[in-house]
């Protein structure tokens, strides 16, 4: 007999992936699970160098969320101290930044993971800072440092995520 279970059970999701772990129709395998479907020592290597290059872009995803709550934070010390013109358009930028960063958030999560969707998402984010950097580093107001330093962690993250693609594809093939 099984024990009751409470809300927060069924609704959580777990960091660190699971056996069986049902969610959304597609299941997500350990690494025991993945070597075990490996057929020669070549795809259990692209498994390890997958599963490791999800990891540390998840990492990297993590932490990028991380600087954009410490920018909202920045956006609020200013609305405090009065160094804003507009006060319903502050709020409204700090909101929106903390929306971002919960959801860029949640892409580093499923990025560490290992589900397709959070990497798709970690992708487009990855791409949107490379934008933001190219913008800092050319223009009236240019800063090319600034921009190589915004560059370099989605540089970086965005070729751990498209290893993370190509080895997580032969298991997604399999389905």
């Amino acid at each position: 007999m099984s024990r009751p279970t409470t809300l927060w059970e069924h609704t959580a999701l777990p960091i660190v992936p699971q056996p069986f772990t049902r969610i959304k129709g597609s299941f997500v395998r350990t690494v025991q699970e993945r070597y075990a479907r490996a057929e020669s020592d070549r795809e259990v290597n692209a498994v390890t160098r997958s599963m490791i290059a999800a990891r540390a872009a998840g990492v990297i995803v993590l932490l990028e969320a991380a600087g954009l709550g410490a920018l909202a934070a920045w956006e609020a010390v200013a609305v405090i101290a009065g160094d804003t013109a507009a006060l319903d358009s502050a709020i409204a930028l700090i909101v929106l930044t903390l929306a971002g960063a919960a959801i860029v958030a949640v892409f580093g999560i499923t990025t560490w993971r290992g589900l397709s969707w959070g990497r798709s998402g970690a992708i487009v984010t990855q791409l949107l800072i490379l934008a933001v950097a190219l913008g800092a580093a050319t223009g009236q107001y240019a800063h090319p440092v600034t921009g190589v330093v915004i560059a370099i962690p989605a540089v970086v993250a965005l070729v751990l995520l498209v290893i993370a693609v190509r080895g997580a594809a032969p298991s997604a093939r399999e389905d």
